[in-house]
């Protein structure tokens, strides 16, 4: 067996409040010496689109600019960026997304995303882009969001066909698809504020339709398994929760083509070693030794 470890994450959008992946919130010259010396991918998780960049034709330039000058630390510590995900850049300017967004439409949040995804490559070319869809606050299908109206960016399964189809007819592509959906959403056991009992709903399976509509696409589907409540509670119960995570949704059908273990809660508190229960590193390797390979 290799090794386990093909990503180190950095976020560069926000400052975390806990470990976040095998991550460092911010990129040193030891942490990207270490990377480089070991072989592992530099990954970072961006806003993309953001509501700060003026809100206007040139939100999608601008906020590219504004990310690739904080890149630039990675590059200067002597280190090379493998992958940028966007996190939940429509949320931050479709009139239905987060309470601070832009008021656009999905046309004109598109284009400034189109924008944004045509501006990073040209500039690093080497950087592959994805997507990370906060996918408990999307409708999909005749499915609602989690929160319904009260947190409803809207019908992610046409959205996705109208992000994709704009990137076509622009000559621009993205190079994954990564769903946000912690554990305790992906089993109803999130209290819902429209859901009187939120169990009876298929939320793994919402998950495995939104893998499928991926791959038909032609894209890699990710998913990172975490679990809020866990987070919220201690080592023990992110860890328990994560590992479950990952042999429920493999259960449910699902076989993504990227797998993150990750977490931007309180806990886990410790990241290594590997061998002692419960840390970061560790609910990795439990979560790893039961994955089922990508192809039988």
């Amino acid at each position: 067996m290799g090794s386990m470890l093909e990503q180190v994450m950095y976020t560069i959008a926000r400052v975390p409040t806990g470990p976040r992946s095998i991550h460092a919130p911010t990129p040193t010259e030891h942490n990207i010496a270490v990377a480089v010396a070991v072989a592992v991918a530099v990954a970072v998780e961006s806003g993309g689109t953001l509501n700060s960049e003026g809100c206007d034709d040139q939100t999608g330039e601008n906020s590219a600019a504004t990310e690739l000058a904080k890149l630039q630390t990675i590059y200067d510590a002597g280190g090379t960026l493998g992958y940028l995900s966007m996190d939940g850049p429509l949320s931050r300017t479709l009139a239905t997304g987060r309470a601070d967004n832009c008021g656009f439409d999905v046309a004109t949040a598109v284009r400034e995303l189109v924008d944004y995804v045509a501006a990073i490559p040209a500039a690093r070319p080497e950087i592959k882009i994805g997507w990370a869809v906060n996918f408990p606050n999307w409708s999909y299908g005749e499915i609602e969001s989690y929160q319904c109206s009260t947190k409803d960016y809207g019908d992610l399964k046409v959205v996705l066909d109208t992000v994709l189809s704009a990137l076509a007819t622009a000559g621009e592509h993205i190079d994954y698809i990564m769903a946000d959906n912690p554990y305790d959403y992906a089993t109803g056991q999130k209290t819902s504020n429209c859901f009187d009992d939120p169990t009876a709903i298929d939320w793994m399976g919402r998950i495995v339709d939104l893998e499928k509509q991926v791959v038909a696409a032609g894209l890699p589907f990710a998913l990172i398994y975490n679990s809020a409540a866990g987070g919220q509670a201690s080592n023990q119960a992110f860890h328990d929760d994560t590992v479950a995570f990952v042999e429920a949704y493999q259960q449910a059908g699902g076989n993504p083509a990227i797998r993150h273990v990750e977490s931007w809660y309180p806990y886990p508190d410790i990241m290594l070693p590997e061998t002692e229960d419960f840390t970061l590193t560790n609910t990795v390797r439990d979560s790893y030794e039961i994955m089922q390979p990508r192809w039988e």
